[in-house]
Formats: structure tokens, C-alpha cells, sequence
């Protein structure tokens, strides 16, 4: 079972107690609220899965995305060419480790019920128009494997052009202190979710200078996403980059509650 990771960051849409008196949740329970519950949701237009929660155990969240597929089957023993409706249900397990500071949704590919990156943006679509009075609003980013944007710019026989850098503002990671920093007094000071930085130089940029491994590393850890190109050639796009783990077949979702099942995945839902 491969599955697919990506970091769930939250912006602050309001500070609590601005419309009335009631007391907000932390940003992990507020992920914990919403994903420990099954429900449905719709993603790429009119497609409708279901959102299947399975159990809890020790900040880990499990379950499935959920498809029914309807299928003519025979089914009628006395007649060869009778036919009936029915169907079967078609599974991507995921994982969520609602850990402070990790945050990280794990998911499988299923071709046939989509792809990880549309049913994570249609997961947070769901919650975030479900809780406008809640001071949260869910952001989806990837989570890259480290050191992968340096080994293929590197690689590349041709200088980098062009670097499109974008960051999610909310509920930075624990990476560089002063990226870290800078991007959460722009959020306090403008209540930007999310910021983009393109930088320009026809003589090739210095990839491996401080600056660009600062932000690199930030975005690795699912602050954002990262585009390099030489021209209009895309050398490196980061959401193309997705990192995988591999967790045991025991883990996955059958239904009822599995033992130790946060002992078998949570190392894997990091950051």
C-alpha cells in the first residue's frame, strides 16, 4: 500500500471572539472535530465520494474515500441473459496524523476514485464551507521529498531562469526560523493566506544560495510549493513531487478498529 502525503495548515480567519463569546478550538482539535466524522463530499464538478472515518488511536485518523461504482450484474440462476443492478464500493485508504506541528494527511491513489491531490482539495473545500464560523480555513499543500529540488535542478544541463515560489502564511512549519518568521507577521499584518514570489535572471539564479535553500526546505516540509524552469521549460514543479511512504497491509482500513494501528503508521505522517 503506497499512500500519498500532504499537510493540512490552517489559517485564522478571525480572532476568536470577534462576533461573539464562544470559546474556538485549537487548531488540532478543530482537524480532529472534522475528520473523525464520515460524510460526503462532492470534488472535479458533479463527482460524489464518500468520506468514510473508521477509528482514532493516539492522534491518528483512519478510514477511506469512497466511490460506488453501479454494475449490471447476472444474477438471476434460471435465465443466462437476465440481467440486475448493483455495484461495489471502491476504497482509497488514508491516514491522518493530527499530531501539533506534523498535521500530515497520508492517502492512496486509486485511479478510480481520483486523484490524491483533487480529493484532499475537495476534503478541505467541504470542511471550510461547513465551518465559516469557525476562526479556521484549511490549506492543502504537498509534501516533497527533501533534497529532491536541488538533485533535479542540479542534474539539469541548463541554468534556472525562473523561480515561482509559493507559501502557505497560516500555521507555518517547524523548518527556518527566519522564513518561518517573516511569512507569519505578513499573515498578522495583511491576513494573507498564502504568498508568491517569482525571481527573474536570464544569466541562470544561484539555486543553491541561502535564500532559495531557506525557502526550499519550508516548502518541503508542506509550507507551499516550489516551480523552477529555464525558459518556459519546466526544469522542476514541486506539486508533481509528492513524497510516499509504505505502510503496512495490516494498517489498512477494514472497517472496525485495528490494534496498534497508530504504532504501524504515525512514524510514516511526518513532515
Amino acid at each position: 500500500m503506497k499512500i500519498y502525503l500532504f499537510r493540512l495548515s490552517l489559517t485564522q480567519r478571525a480572532q476568536p471572539g470577534l462576533f461573539d463569546d464562544r470559546e474556538f478550538p485549537t487548531r488540532q482539535s478543530f482537524l480532529i472535530k472534522h475528520l473523525s466524522r464520515s460524510f460526503e463530499f462532492n470534488y472535479w464538478g458533479e463527482q460524489t465520494v464518500r468520506y468514510e472515518f473508521t477509528q482514532e488511536d493516539d492522534e491518528v485518523i483512519s478510514g477511506a474515500v469512497c466511490k460506488w461504482v453501479s454494475e449490471d450484474q447476472e444474477a438471476d440462476p434460471s435465465d443466462p441473459f437476465a440481467k440486475s443492478e448493483g455495484g461495489r464500493w471502491l476504497k482509497a485508504s488514508f491516514f491522518f496524523n493530527s499530531e501539533e506541528h506534523q498535521q500530515v494527511f497520508g492517502i492512496e491513489h486509486n485511479t478510480r476514485v481520483g486523484a490524491p491531490s483533487a480529493i484532499l482539495a475537495g476534503i478541505a473545500r467541504y470542511i471550510n464551507e461547513q465551518t465559516e464560523s469557525y476562526p479556521y480555513h484549511i490549506e492543502v499543500s504537498e509534501i516533497n521529498e527533501k533534497g529532491s529540488f536541488l538533485k533535479t535542478v542540479g542534474e539539469y544541463p541548463d541554468p534556472v531562469t525562473t523561480l515561482t515560489f509559493r507559501f502557505v502564511v497560516p500555521n507555518p512549519p517547524n523548518v527556518e526560523e527566519e522564513t518561518r518568521e517573516a511569512l507569519k507577521k505578513l499573515g498578522e499584518a495583511t491576513g494573507a493566506e498564502e504568498a508568491t514570489e517569482t525571481l527573474k535572471s536570464s544569466k541562470g539564479i544561484e539555486v543553491e544560495s541561502e535564500y532559495v535553500n531557506d525557502a526550499v526546505e519550508y516548502i518541503e516540509g508542506g509550507g507551499g510549493s516550489v516551480v523552477a524552469k529555464n525558459g518556459k521549460t519546466i526544469i522542476f514543479d514541486s506539486e508533481n513531487r509528492v513524497r510516499t511512504e509504505n505502510p503496512p497491509e495490516a494498517a489498512k482500513p477494514k472497517g472496525q478498529p485495528i490494534t496498534g494501528l497508530a504504532n504501524m503508521v504515525k512514524a510514516l505522517l511526518r513532515k
